[in-house]
């Protein structure tokens, strides 16, 4: 690889493993609420921050098309109460925020409570030519141009159902309502192969595919692998034998918490690559590049350790970092969001030790 290469040649190299790649710095402004601020607060301008991050590499592009509930459900406040936010969603389910503080909505009341509610839902899951961005060919084959990977950013077989139906009651549904959780699963699978189709009806190339799951706390998968192999298994593995034949080559899950108990099931349905590998629920990617020595990994890299300052961070990375490096097949960045605590000075620390470690 050379300093000339483009953001998708070097994204290639890295995630196929090619002698001589190195790891991508992939570090995203991925901020919870109120680190922007103490950032300004210390002296750092917008300006500054921005180009913090503009530094990173694989700055792919999402092509411009509408891959989940469709048309949207309206979104309006239904109430407040002091610092509390309850509104409706673009999902149609009711939740509520704490303003200023919380980044991601509590549910209140998810949009399927019923079979008959899924029968009417399910519409909204169905391919149209409006999911289509209106310049979607023209923006992707401009980011091919440039040199950007292009990727589909597409829910998963655990998440999308879990966005309908709530953790609980999906789990139960398992066993109570199976033919229902099979069709939300068939009707998402077809639209994401219509999808497929469409993409490859205009010729637009497509290096990779990305699946939200997040099925996974402390203890572990939410679901044991026989429900994994029997809901999800059969409609990744069509999903990226699909893509697969458009050149997609990097399959990448997030999903959150302990995903040790995930990881060959992922790789047997056709997943490559998972995110983000989160330190406080047990997950050690050095142990799992032992195991797992053609996974792509991207992230783990434990977000508590920037509020520590300077030598914490030398010594996290002095752990993980020479054995991804001689690995290859790595995505660094922190294992999601950087929290609150973190110094704009040593989040910068964090970027120069990284990017000199990588021989970016």
């Amino acid at each position: 690889m050379s300093s000339n290469d483009t953001p998708r040649e070097l994204f290639h190299g890295c995630v196929t493993f090619e002698p001589g790649a190195r790891p991508l710095l992939a570090q995203t402004n991925w901020l919870m609420p109120g680190v922007e601020e103490a950032w300004l607060a210390e002296g750092a301008t917008e300006a500054e921050i921005e180009a913090l991050f503009a530094g990173s590499d694989a700055r792919g592009r999402n092509i411009a098309i509408h891959a989940g509930v469709f048309p949207a459900y309206e979104t309006r406040v239904l109430y407040e109460d002091g610092d509390m936010l309850v509104r409706t969603n673009e999902l149609g389910g009711v939740e509520k925020l704490r303003k200023g503080y919380a980044s991601l909505a509590l549910p209140v009341e998810f949009p399927v409570q019923t079979p008959a509610d899924w029968a009417t839902y399910r519409e909204r899951l169905q391919w149209t030519q409006e999911r289509l961005g209106a310049r979607w060919v023209e923006d992707a084959r401009a980011a091919r141009e440039a040199g950007l990977p292009l990727q589909v950013s597409l829910l998963g077989f655990f998440g999308f159902p879990r966005k309908l139906l709530g953790d609980e009651r999906l789990c139960l549904a398992y066993y109570d309502e199976p033919e229902m959780v099979r069709d939300m699963c068939k009707t998402y699978c077809a639209l994401a192969l219509r999808i497929a189709d469409e993409i490859e009806a205009a010729g637009v190339p497509v290096d990779g595919v990305f699946f939200w799951e997040d099925m996974a706390g402390k203890q572990g998968s939410l679901i044991g692998p026989r429900t994994f192999r029997e809901f999800m298994t059969p409609y990744y593995q069509q999903i990226v034998a699909r893509f697969r034949q458009l050149g997609a080559y990097h399959f990448a899950v997030d999903t959150d918490g302990n995903v040790e108990g995930l990881l060959p099931l992922f790789i047997e349905a056709g997943a490559n690559c998972l995110f983000p590998f989160e330190c406080q629920a047990g997950m050690d990617i050095v142990s799992v590049r032992e195991r797992y020595p053609q996974l792509v990994i991207y992230g783990g890299i434990d977000k508590r350790v920037l509020p520590q300052g300077q030598e914490a961070i030398d010594r996290e990375l002095g752990y993980k970092l020479p054995p991804m490096i001689e690995s290859g097949g790595y995505l660094c960045a922190v294992d999601h969001r950087i929290i609150l605590g973190t110094t704009y000075a040593d989040m910068c620390y964090f970027m120069d030790r990284v990017t000199q470690m990588i021989g970016k």
